[in-house]
């Protein structure tokens, strides 16, 4: 799967392991994105809700909060469900290919 930020930008959310999987894997193709972990409240203050698609974002109580920083200083904050971000970590302890994700996703337990 080819991973397009647009849509993210837009949406602030990750609905699936396979965009989580290509999200991961275009930061780590492109090392100079600094992934961390933020806030709900962080989350929902980088949300301009006149010019998004991610009410439900907003609506929302729980999940796992991310901001993607790119060497040029864009910056993409999304949430994913904590269900999603454990299979997601379970897949990555079984994948042999480990280097293709990021350690900021396996931050704290989901």
């Amino acid at each position: 799967m080819r991973f397009h930020l647009q849509p993210y930008q837009q949406s602030h959310r990750v609905n699936g392991l396979a965009e989580l999987r290509a999200l991961a894997n275009y930061c780590s193709q492109h090392q100079k994105i600094e992934v961390e972990r933020i806030t709900k409240a962080e989350l929902d203050a980088s949300i301009d809700p006149d010019t998004t698609t991610a009410r439900c974002v907003l609506e929302s109580e729980g999940g796992v909060c991310l901001k993607f920083t790119a060497h040029n200083g864009a910056v993409i904050t999304i949430r994913a469900s904590e269900h999603l971000m454990e299979l997601y970590r379970q897949q990555r302890s079984s994948d042999r290919n480990q280097q293709d994700f990021p350690e900021a996703f396996e931050q704290g337990h989901y």
